[in-house]
């Protein structure tokens, strides 16, 4: 990128009328490109109208995550950060400023990420016409099995005007994008069958689909002179009603994947594109040794243990416990009060502490988390009038050897709305009947993957560390906004 930025400064400094402030922007062009080389990990969007009569000025939110490393080790929830140059499709863009919202920590810097949610409002020129806004750029990390240092792009279909049918009440309302969200890094067992949820919401109630993301939307195409073909991994799969990915990892080389899923509503869609971490299950000495939760490779690996105790076996997975939120459910929070919900998790082994781990979460909320081999996180939240809308909260489990919750991970609809003691007309509004979720089929179902346990190596040297009862806020504090 600095070579083509060189060539260009001789090229221009032989035109007497070329500006040096044309040679500061390219550089500064360049620096962008270069600094989010490798650091790119997972993305989504949304877009709704921003009223009745001002239907063609749209309200985008953009949640992308990056490496920890990437512009400061340390930088603390709440920081705001600049992430390059949001495309609205039009030819006309605007820099995405992104405030930090959630944290993965680990020593390897690979897989340390932090998340970020950005907004833009752009008013486009034509009132009835469709748009597909984008950011695209370079490139994907290196060390990833498939598309490794390949261009990333994540988009949504932007239908300015465009009508549908409110399935809570039949009237006839704007269409806005479906809602998504994920963990950035989804863990999956080596050489087993995975399967997990891929949630979202549509706020008309619209019936949702789900597709894999074709080569174009991920990135593919000619970037910068070069053309990419990107393919998702070997075998995987999604259901089209469901949202539901399937992934045998049989034979599959361990380490990251990426993988992009669209999901559109018949009028409009969106997408997520997220990491896959093939990684083999641990076996762990029974709770009855000495050093029982312990990781081992054979019998011998564990010391004094009950007679008729399996010395050395595969550790039972974490799971999600009351007071959670049941998978696919809607909560509600009122915008301007105080509100707080509670997600509690149980390892498998009464000897090793866990952890919850949120993905990106909504500016201002706050978690705040007690760990031991049970452990609870509250995210407590003063939502602004500015915030009411739809969200989708992504959490997951993972225990100090590393092992996660069966199915990777774990959502609920969270829905901001106005606090009805402000107004009379908010109190006969049924809003949680318009929404479309996909999840009931899942967790009703019974796979072969929930027999197994899910794990990776995600944070396998931190996680030690996770074994002392501390409280730590996961996620942003509240700023002033």
């Amino acid at each position: 990128v600095f070579f083509v930025t060189y060539l260009y400064y001789i090229r221009i400094s032989k035109n007497m009328h070329a500006s040096r402030s044309s040679i500061v922007l390219l550089a500064l062009a360049a620096c962008i490109i270069t600094v989010q080389g490798t650091h790119f990990r997972f993305a989504t969007l949304s877009w709704q109208p921003r009223s009745a009569t001002m239907y063609n000025t749209i309200d985008f939110t953009i949640s992308v995550t990056w490496r920890t490393c990437m512009w400061n080790c340390s930088m603390p929830i709440g920081a705001t950060q600049t992430f390059g140059i949001f495309m609205f499709g039009d030819g006309r863009n605007a820099t995405i400023n992104l405030t930090a919202t959630a944290q993965f920590v680990s020593s390897n810097s690979t897989l340390g990420w932090t998340s970020g949610i950005g907004s833009l409002s752009y008013t486009y020129p034509n009132r009835t016409a469709n748009y597909t806004a984008f950011q695209w750029d370079n490139a994907r990390i290196n060390n990833v099995n498939n598309n490794a240092g390949t261009p990333w792009r994540f988009s949504t279909l932007v239908t300015v005007g465009a009508r549908v049918t409110d399935k809570s009440d039949s009237s006839i309302v704007l269409n806005r994008s479906p809602i998504s969200n994920s963990l950035p890094i989804v863990p999956v067992v080596a050489n087993s069958v995975n399967v997990f949820q891929i949630t979202a919401i549509d706020p008309e109630g619209q019936d949702l689909s789900y597709a894999l993301a074709t080569s174009a939307q991920m990135g593919g195409g000619n970037f910068q002179g070069t053309t990419n073909t990107l393919t998702h991994p070997k075998g995987l799969a999604i259901d089209p009603i469901t949202g539901i990915v399937t992934w045998n990892t049989t034979g599959m080389s361990l380490g990251l994947y990426c993988t992009q899923v669209q999901i559109s509503d018949g009028v409009s869609w969106t997408v997520v594109d997220f990491l896959l971490d093939n990684q083999p299950t641990p076996s762990v000495c029974d709770v009855s040794c000495a050093n029982g939760g312990s990781i081992c490779t054979t019998a011998s690996n564990c010391n004094t243990c009950s007679a008729n105790a399996t010395r050395c076996a595969t550790s039972a997975a974490p799971t999600f416990i009351a007071p959670t939120p049941a998978a696919g459910s809607t909560v509600t929070f009122f915008a301007s009060n105080a509100n707080s919900l509670v997600v509690a998790g149980q390892s498998g082994n009464a000897r090793v502490n866990v952890t919850i781990q949120p993905a990106s979460t909504p500016v201002g909320a706050v978690w705040t988390s007690t760990r031991g081999s049970t452990s609870s996180s509250t995210l407590s939240w003063t939502p602004t009038p500015s915030q009411i809308g739809d969200y989708i909260i992504t959490v997951t489990l993972y225990d100090a050897n590393g092992v996660y919750y069966t199915r990777g991970q774990y959502s609920f609809v969270l829905i901001v709305a106005q606090d009805p003691s402000t107004t009379s007309a908010f109190a006969a509004a049924t809003t949680s009947s318009a929404y479309s979720t996909t999840t009931s089929a899942f967790n009703s179902a019974t796979t072969s993957a929930q027999n197994s346990v899910v794990t990776s190596a995600l944070n396998s040297v931190a996680a030690l560390a996770l074994n002392s009862a501390t409280t730590s806020v996961l996620n942003s504090a509240t700023t002033s906004a």
